[in-house]
Protein backbone atom coordinates (compact mmCIF):
# COMPACT_ATOMS: atom_id res chain seq x y z
CA UNK A 1 0.00 0.00 0.00
CA UNK A 2 0.97 3.49 -0.56
CA UNK A 3 2.63 4.72 2.59
CA UNK A 4 2.80 8.83 3.83
CA UNK A 5 6.17 10.56 5.55
CA UNK A 6 5.26 12.01 8.79
CA UNK A 7 8.33 14.35 9.87
CA UNK A 8 9.87 14.79 13.22
CA UNK A 9 9.14 17.26 15.68
CA UNK A 10 12.10 18.24 17.35
CA UNK A 11 11.88 18.31 21.62
CA UNK A 12 14.62 20.42 22.23
CA UNK A 13 17.70 23.12 21.46
CA UNK A 14 20.41 20.51 20.94
CA UNK A 15 21.82 20.17 17.68
CA UNK A 16 20.75 16.51 16.11
CA UNK A 17 19.37 14.88 13.10
CA UNK A 18 16.11 13.40 13.56
CA UNK A 19 14.09 10.83 11.64
CA UNK A 20 9.93 10.87 10.50
CA UNK A 21 8.35 7.91 10.28
CA UNK A 22 6.23 6.34 6.96
CA UNK A 23 2.50 5.20 7.74
CA UNK A 24 0.14 3.75 5.49
CA UNK A 25 -1.92 6.68 3.92
CA UNK A 26 -5.18 5.22 4.96
CA UNK A 27 -4.61 6.17 8.33
CA UNK A 28 -4.89 9.51 8.36
CA UNK A 29 -8.05 9.28 6.01
CA UNK A 30 -9.87 6.83 8.52
CA UNK A 31 -8.77 9.28 11.21
CA UNK A 32 -10.39 12.16 9.37
CA UNK A 33 -13.88 10.06 8.92
CA UNK A 34 -14.04 9.03 12.90
CA UNK A 35 -13.49 12.52 13.83
CA UNK A 36 -16.24 13.78 11.43
CA UNK A 37 -18.73 10.56 12.56
CA UNK A 38 -18.10 11.69 15.96
CA UNK A 39 -18.76 15.26 15.24
CA UNK A 40 -22.43 14.40 13.31
CA UNK A 41 -23.56 12.08 16.04
CA UNK A 42 -22.84 14.45 18.80
CA UNK A 43 -24.84 17.65 16.80
CA UNK A 44 -27.43 15.00 15.94
CA UNK A 45 -27.81 14.06 20.27
CA UNK A 46 -27.89 17.36 20.69
CA UNK A 47 -30.69 18.10 18.33
CA UNK A 48 -33.03 14.89 19.51
CA UNK A 49 -32.32 16.31 22.98
CA UNK A 50 -33.62 19.54 22.22
CA UNK A 51 -36.41 18.00 20.49
CA UNK A 52 -37.54 16.19 22.86
CA UNK A 53 -37.52 18.94 25.66
CA UNK A 54 -39.77 21.24 23.50
CA UNK A 55 -42.06 18.15 22.84
CA UNK A 56 -42.19 17.45 26.84
CA UNK A 57 -42.77 21.60 27.01
CA UNK A 58 -45.60 21.52 24.45
CA UNK A 59 -47.15 18.71 26.30
CA UNK A 60 -47.17 20.75 29.50
CA UNK A 61 -48.87 23.62 27.93
CA UNK A 62 -51.72 21.41 26.96
CA UNK A 63 -52.39 19.72 29.94
CA UNK A 64 -52.00 23.20 32.43
CA UNK A 65 -55.78 24.09 33.01
CA UNK A 66 -56.17 27.78 34.49
CA UNK A 67 -59.36 28.20 36.59
CA UNK A 68 -60.02 32.34 37.19
CA UNK A 69 -60.91 33.63 40.04
CA UNK A 70 -64.43 34.60 40.73
CA UNK A 71 -65.56 37.37 42.58
CA UNK A 72 -69.22 36.53 44.66
CA UNK A 73 -71.31 39.67 44.96
CA UNK A 74 -74.05 39.82 46.60
CA UNK A 75 -77.04 41.72 45.67
CA UNK A 76 -80.35 42.68 48.40
CA UNK A 77 -83.48 43.76 47.22
CA UNK A 78 -87.26 43.84 48.54
CA UNK A 79 -88.02 40.55 46.06
CA UNK A 80 -85.82 37.52 44.56
CA UNK A 81 -87.16 38.64 41.37
CA UNK A 82 -86.25 42.10 41.21
CA UNK A 83 -85.33 42.15 37.57
CA UNK A 84 -85.23 44.85 35.01
CA UNK A 85 -89.51 44.99 34.65
CA UNK A 86 -89.53 45.90 38.57
CA UNK A 87 -89.04 49.23 40.36
CA UNK A 88 -89.03 49.73 43.80
CA UNK A 89 -89.12 52.30 47.10
CA UNK A 90 -87.47 51.32 50.95
CA UNK A 91 -86.38 52.79 53.42
CA UNK A 92 -84.72 56.39 53.96
CA UNK A 93 -85.71 57.59 50.08
CA UNK A 94 -83.99 54.66 48.25
CA UNK A 95 -85.15 54.11 45.03
CA UNK A 96 -83.95 50.95 42.47
CA UNK A 97 -85.61 52.01 38.81
CA UNK A 98 -86.08 49.51 36.34
CA UNK A 99 -81.86 49.32 35.18
CA UNK A 100 -81.34 48.06 38.52
CA UNK A 101 -79.37 51.29 39.35
CA UNK A 102 -79.71 52.48 43.31
CA UNK A 103 -80.12 56.13 43.76
CA UNK A 104 -81.19 58.05 47.16
CA UNK A 105 -83.28 61.43 46.78
CA UNK A 106 -84.58 62.56 49.91
CA UNK A 107 -87.86 65.14 49.63
CA UNK A 108 -91.46 65.16 50.76
CA UNK A 109 -92.62 66.64 47.06
CA UNK A 110 -95.01 64.72 44.50
CA UNK A 111 -93.15 63.01 42.32
CA UNK A 112 -93.90 60.68 38.80
CA UNK A 113 -92.86 57.23 39.98
CA UNK A 114 -93.90 55.72 36.48
CA UNK A 115 -95.57 56.20 33.79
CA UNK A 116 -96.77 55.18 30.31
CA UNK A 117 -95.41 57.89 28.26
CA UNK A 118 -93.61 56.62 25.03
CA UNK A 119 -97.33 56.00 23.27
CA UNK A 120 -100.36 58.36 21.81
CA UNK A 121 -102.86 56.64 24.97
CA UNK A 122 -101.23 56.30 28.53
CA UNK A 123 -102.53 53.57 30.25
CA UNK A 124 -100.86 54.35 33.22
CA UNK A 125 -99.45 56.82 35.31
CA UNK A 126 -98.25 56.37 39.03
CA UNK A 127 -97.64 59.15 41.47
CA UNK A 128 -96.09 58.81 44.92
CA UNK A 129 -95.56 61.34 48.00
CA UNK A 130 -92.99 60.89 51.08
CA UNK A 131 -93.49 62.04 54.59
CA UNK A 132 -91.98 62.09 57.59
CA UNK A 133 -93.35 60.62 60.83
CA UNK A 134 -90.50 60.61 63.53
CA UNK A 135 -87.53 61.47 61.31
CA UNK A 136 -88.56 58.29 59.12
CA UNK A 137 -89.36 58.70 55.70
CA UNK A 138 -92.78 56.65 54.59
CA UNK A 139 -94.80 56.49 51.80
CA UNK A 140 -98.05 58.80 52.69
CA UNK A 141 -99.98 58.97 49.16
CA UNK A 142 -99.78 56.69 45.78
CA UNK A 143 -102.18 58.27 43.36
CA UNK A 144 -102.91 55.64 40.13
CA UNK A 145 -104.52 56.25 36.58
CA UNK A 146 -104.79 53.01 35.25
CA UNK A 147 -106.94 52.74 31.79
CA UNK A 148 -109.01 55.68 32.33
CA UNK A 149 -109.77 55.10 35.98
CA UNK A 150 -108.22 56.34 39.16
CA UNK A 151 -107.06 54.93 42.38
CA UNK A 152 -106.31 56.78 45.65
CA UNK A 153 -104.37 55.20 48.22
CA UNK A 154 -103.30 56.49 52.15
CA UNK A 155 -103.16 54.42 54.77
CA UNK A 156 -106.70 55.17 56.06
CA UNK A 157 -108.27 55.02 53.09
CA UNK A 158 -108.74 54.02 49.37
CA UNK A 159 -110.91 55.45 46.67
CA UNK A 160 -111.71 54.40 43.33
CA UNK A 161 -112.94 56.98 40.77
CA UNK A 162 -113.40 59.14 43.86
CA UNK A 163 -115.73 56.83 46.16
CA UNK A 164 -114.14 55.24 48.97
CA UNK A 165 -114.43 51.24 48.74
CA UNK A 166 -113.63 48.53 51.22
CA UNK A 167 -111.02 45.46 50.04
CA UNK A 168 -110.88 43.46 48.30
CA UNK A 169 -112.23 45.68 45.45
CA UNK A 170 -112.35 44.69 41.84
CA UNK A 171 -113.79 46.85 38.34
CA UNK A 172 -113.08 47.44 35.19
CA UNK A 173 -109.70 45.33 34.94
CA UNK A 174 -107.86 46.60 38.21
CA UNK A 175 -108.01 44.87 41.36
CA UNK A 176 -107.14 45.65 44.72
CA UNK A 177 -106.23 43.57 47.69
CA UNK A 178 -104.82 43.67 51.22
CA UNK A 179 -102.87 40.87 52.86
CA UNK A 180 -101.53 41.04 56.51
CA UNK A 181 -98.92 43.25 55.45
CA UNK A 182 -99.14 44.53 51.55
CA UNK A 183 -101.98 46.91 49.75
CA UNK A 184 -101.50 45.37 46.10
CA UNK A 185 -102.90 46.80 43.01
CA UNK A 186 -103.28 44.59 40.09
CA UNK A 187 -104.57 45.47 36.27
CA UNK A 188 -105.34 43.00 33.47
CA UNK A 189 -102.85 46.02 31.53
CA UNK A 190 -99.86 44.62 32.77
CA UNK A 191 -99.46 46.31 35.99
CA UNK A 192 -98.82 44.99 39.68
CA UNK A 193 -98.28 47.31 42.27
CA UNK A 194 -97.82 46.18 46.24
CA UNK A 195 -97.15 48.77 48.96
CA UNK A 196 -96.37 47.58 52.90
CA UNK A 197 -98.41 50.75 54.34
CA UNK A 198 -95.13 51.92 55.34
CA UNK A 199 -91.78 52.81 53.56
CA UNK A 200 -91.55 50.32 50.94
CA UNK A 201 -93.29 50.36 47.39
CA UNK A 202 -93.15 48.20 44.84
CA UNK A 203 -93.92 47.85 40.71
CA UNK A 204 -93.93 45.48 38.48
CA UNK A 205 -94.52 45.57 34.60
CA UNK A 206 -95.26 44.00 31.73
CA UNK A 207 -93.00 43.65 28.96
CA UNK A 208 -94.96 44.67 26.47
CA UNK A 209 -94.49 48.43 28.68
CA UNK A 210 -90.36 47.94 27.53
CA UNK A 211 -88.65 51.19 26.00
CA UNK A 212 -92.50 52.93 26.66
CA UNK A 213 -92.57 54.29 30.30
CA UNK A 214 -90.67 57.77 32.12
CA UNK A 215 -90.63 58.44 35.78
CA UNK A 216 -88.52 58.04 38.66
CA UNK A 217 -88.29 54.24 37.44
CA UNK A 218 -86.75 55.14 34.26
CA UNK A 219 -87.42 52.10 31.49
CA UNK A 220 -86.23 49.00 30.62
Amino acid sequence: STLTFIPCVRTSDKMGVCKGTWIPVWIPVIAAIVAQFTVNAQTEDQQYYQQQQESQMQTAYKTVTIIPTMAMTTVRSMTTAHNNQVCSIWGNYNFKNFDGNVFHLPGTCNYIFASHCMSTYEEFNIQIRHSEVNNTATISHIVMKIDGVAVDITKDAITFNGNPVLLPYSFSGVKIEKSAMYIQVSSKAGLELMWNQEDALLLELDNKFANQTCGLCGDF
